[in-house]
């Protein structure tokens, strides 16, 4: 993959390998350069690579073909053996669940001087189903099973999936959670007092399964109850924009909701700085009914504000937060009692939120992944 493509699960995955790089040597193997992969961090967290770190391109596009299965994969697995002849143990780490089975039906070329670790953030054969794929669901819960089975460690975003592996698979998965930037944290006074002139504001993509929907026709309904607030929206791709415009023109909220387009991370905190409450507006589909673990739900404690959750399965295991509101996925009459609630409490950024954010930084979830390899 393109890490310095930017996406949130891009971003995700560079602050991992950054924060496990401060407790061991990381070895990171991506279709980026150095350049690439320096400037991204630098653009959107203000940091530099840990000398930890480094950076291994590998291609997947030779002689005008392009194959992760032909190029990609193979090259990995020969770094990999490199590897595994100069270190006494060498840890396979990765979220691609083809990779993952790749590496392990090669297994037997190495010693057990190689593990093998995966971290799901989806079980991919349940969401084919819900889709009515049944075919692709059932050969990809044959490529799961293989994963889930012959890994040496088995980490998950949440607990629901967590348990959900353990039982379709009957395989004990560790759950770590995303996490914040350590960065990301209000650390002055003077940001926690600033005057919020934002009541509402969303922060990620805008695919059907997040909701954005939702939250503006909640926001519709609290207009036309009396609300005369400002709700910012952030994480539109150029190509989205008119369409989102046309359709906040057709709600009568175009005076009310700003709507932004995707922003390096800093800049994102700076809007967060201005809003008093953070709405997480998932649908009840796709990744929102058994996945998702958001990192704009940490993104917002680590900015002390109040949040409104959609209570999806995923997000209902995992948030246990003193300032939070509820709603029912897909009901905008529903959001808007939450969001009108939270607001109506509002007496100031939340302390709480915040300090459940410093408590879980990719810091300590690094230190978390050690410590169970070096136990086990």
């Amino acid at each position: 993959m393109h890490l310095s493509q930017g996406y949130t699960y891009h971003l995700s995955i560079a602050q991992a390998v950054c924060a496990l790089a401060q407790h061991a040597p990381v070895y990171l193997m991506v279709l980026d350069t150095e350049a690439q992969f320096d400037a991204l961090i630098m653009r959107e967290f203000n940091i530099t690579r840990p000398q930890n770190l480094a950076i291994i391109t590998i291609k997947n596009k030779l002689f005008g073909i392009r194959s992760n299965t032909v190029w990609f994969r193979p090259s990995v697995l020969l770094k990999i053996r490199q590897m595994a002849q100069a270190n006494p143990l060498t840890i396979c780490y990765t979220r691609n669940i083809k990779t993952a089975e790749f590496l392990i039906k090669w297994r037997f070329l190495f010693d057990d001087r190689v593990k093998f670790a995966y971290e799901s953030h989806q079980l991919f054969s349940i969401n084919l189903a819900l889709n009515e794929n049944y075919k692709e669901a059932e050969k990809e819960s044959a490529r799961e099973r293989l994963v889930y089975s012959n890994s040496n460690y088995i980490f998950t975003n949440t607990k629901l999936l967590s348990r959900m592996i353990s039982s379709k698979f009957s395989g004990n998965a560790t759950v770590l959670p995303l996490a914040v930037d350590r960065k990301s944290l209000i650390t002055s006074n003077r940001a926690l007092l600033l005057d919020r002139p934002v009541d509402f504001v969303y922060a990620g993509k805008f695919n059907a399964w997040k909701g954005v929907s939702t939250m503006l026709e909640a926001l519709q309904i609290m207009h036309d109850n009396g609300w005369r607030g400002r709700a910012t929206l952030i994480g539109l791709h150029e190509d989205e924009l008119s369409d989102w415009v046309s359709y906040v023109k057709k709600l009568g909220l175009i005076n009310r909701v700003d709507l932004s387009m995707r922003k390096p991370r800093l800049e994102v905190n700076q809007a967060l700085d201005q809003a008093k409450v953070g709405i997480i507006p998932n649908s009840l589909q796709d990744d929102s009914i058994f996945s998702t673990s958001p990192l704009k739900l940490y993104d917002y404690a680590a900015r002390a504000l109040q949040i409104v959750a959609s209570r999806t399965p995923a997000l209902d295991s995992e948030i246990n937060l003193t300032d939070v509101e509820w709603f029912r996925p897909d009901d905008p009459a529903s959001l808007a009692q939450a969001m009108s609630r939270s607001l109506k409490k509002y007496t100031g950024p939340s302390e709480a939120n915040l300090q459940w954010a410093r408590e879980n930084d990719w810091e300590s979830r690094a230190q978390k992944i050690i410590e169970i390899i070096k136990n086990t």
